[in-house]
């Protein structure tokens, strides 16, 4: 008997560096992520503006909310409080 074994968790990394660099919109790719079964995306954004990170954030905690994943932002505790 063969048991169903669940994929393990997959955890990605958001540089926003890198879809940028392909010509990617950071929620696309999050999507990407999810769809591909990420269940945490970690968002790295050191050189964004205060207000435009909040508002990413934001968007990328509504996007995450269906697939009942999670949103870790690197090195901004003040916008990860939000």
């Amino acid at each position: 008997m063969v048991r169903s074994q669940k994929p393990p968790k997959l955890q990605a990394t958001l540089d926003l560096n890198a879809p940028a660099a392909a010509g990617w919109a950071p929620s696309d790719l999050s999507r990407a992520f999810l769809d591909g079964g990420a269940t945490l995306i970690q968002l790295g954004a050191k050189q964004m503006p205060s207000g435009a990170l909040l508002q990413l954030a934001q968007r990328l905690v509504r996007l995450t909310e269906p697939y009942e994943a999670r949103l870790i932002v690197n090195d901004r505790t003040d916008i990860a409080k939000m």
